[in-house]
């Protein structure tokens, strides 16, 4: 049988993600290395698109856009 999801249902649920998010991030963190998953041409063309430094590096991007 089918329930209805309440909104304190969906209330509970998503306060527990977001208190475990920085968990799931941190084992993300210590168990995938990024760096090793990028192409080293990726560096040279992220780092040669602007010629200036970047405020974030292409790890942190490229570890966004995985999750």
């Amino acid at each position: 049988m089918i329930t209805q999801l309440h909104f304190s249902d969906f209330i509970d649920d998503f306060n527990k993600f977001v208190v475990q998010k920085p968990h799931l991030l941190e084992l993300l963190d210590q168990y995938i290395n990024i760096s090793e998953l990028i192409p080293v041409n990726w560096y040279f063309h992220y780092n040669k698109a602007t010629g200036r430094p970047h405020d974030n590096s292409l790890d942190s991007i490229v570890s966004t856009l995985l999750l």
